[in-house]
């Protein structure tokens, strides 16, 4: 309901008041505001959901890593490798996979057997938006790092 005063208008002479009816609106606005609440709690339900399983398949592969016993077969066969670091770590800017060897320097043919699997994993990195970073240590082994940037906010 809203009033004016029209004391100009010979005709009202006096306070004119207007009615609206705004159930209609009012229910809509309702409406829409369930609707998005159940919305933001199914994506809630996904993302709690696909983070979980993601985590829980992490923390599996990271146990089975951890139970090997001696040097990992896939490194050992490769250049005499013992031990095999994997670290992940997020933050605001970004998150970060770096996996760390004491591998033996490679031959040649070695070195240009990698030469495509290193491409591919850069290919891989870059679809994402992140980085792939190889360095060659002074211990003869070998630190592979991938930055991604955060995933933006979803509207």
């Amino acid at each position: 309901m809203t009033g004016s005063k029209e004391p100009a208008n010979p005709l009202i002479n006096g306070f004119v008041l207007k009615l609206r009816d705004a159930t209609e609106q009012r229910a809509t606005e309702r409406e829409v505001l369930e609707i998005a609440s159940r919305e933001r709690q199914r994506m809630s339900g996904e993302v709690h959901a696909g983070i979980g399983q993601n985590l829980t398949g992490i923390a599996l592969m990271l146990k089975s890593l951890a139970t090997l016993t001696g040097a990992d077969a896939r490194a050992v066969r490769r250049r005499s490798c013992t031990r095999v670091d994997v670290d992940l770590r997020t933050a605001r800017a970004a998150t970060a996979l770096s996996v760390s060897d004491d591998a033996l320097g490679g031959s040649a043919d070695e070195e240009a057997a990698d030469v495509l699997p290193n491409r591919l994993m850069g290919y891989r990195a870059r679809l994402i938006g992140g980085t792939l970073r190889f360095v060659r240590r002074a211990d003869d082994g070998s630190h592979v790092e991938v930055t991604v940037p955060p995933l933006p906010p979803s509207t």
